[in-house]
């Protein structure tokens, strides 16, 4: 759901009229080995930001800024396996990796502001890692400006379809929820109403 639409679906009264006087459209989602995400489906520093949300004690946005300013400084990265039709398998050494239905994800942080639900592809977004506390600290500006896709260690394609396949036992967040032990096969699907 775009920020703009967020008001409307948030106080029940609009959200009630806007679906008696709306027909529902079609979308897309992401079908991640056989379970479904709406917005974005990721693994990487995301995950480690909702575990450290899970742990904290803060409530609301401050927990969830709290928790993505400490990941940033310590996770480490993770290599993944990034398989693609058409493309050449290969290894990277990630700080995120996530399909994107929607453009928003953590609290309103644009991930990948041009993912549209209703355009039939699925937008890849991958960061490799980052060194320095510096590129750390730029790597964190551009990410709250929205213009992560212009960052030089991102790799931004579209798709229909996408593997991704950690070295080691790897959490995965889909849609917010962590879920261990899950595959990271990610289709796009089609036909889904929604208002």
């Amino acid at each position: 759901v775009g920020a703009d639409r967020l008001d409307e679906i948030a106080d029940p009264e609009k959200a009630i009229l806007r679906i008696l006087e709306n027909k529902p459209q079609l979308v897309n989602y992401i079908d991640v080995s056989g379970t479904r995400s709406m917005n974005i489906a990721g693994l990487g520093i995301d995950v480690d930001v909702l575990e450290r949300c899970m742990r904290g004690r803060l409530r609301g946005k401050l927990k969830y800024l709290f928790s993505l300013v400490h990941s940033l400084f310590a996770f480490k990265g993770i290599k993944v396996r990034i398989e693609r039709e058409g493309m050449e398998a290969e290894m990277r050494d990630v700080l995120i990796c996530a399909v994107c239905n929607g453009s928003v994800f953590g609290g309103g942080i644009k991930i990948c502001p041009v993912a549209d639900p209703t355009d039939d592809q699925l937008d890849v977004v991958v960061v490799d890692c980052i060194g320095s506390v510096f590129a750390i600290i730029k790597a964190f500006i551009t990410l709250m400006k929205g213009k992560v896709l212009e960052y030089p260690l991102t790799t931004y394609f579209k798709t229909d379809k996408v593997t991704f396949i950690p070295e080691g036992k790897c959490p995965i967040q889909l849609d917010g929820e962590v879920y261990q032990n899950h595959k990271f096969e990610a289709k796009l699907c089609k036909g889904l109403k929604f208002y």
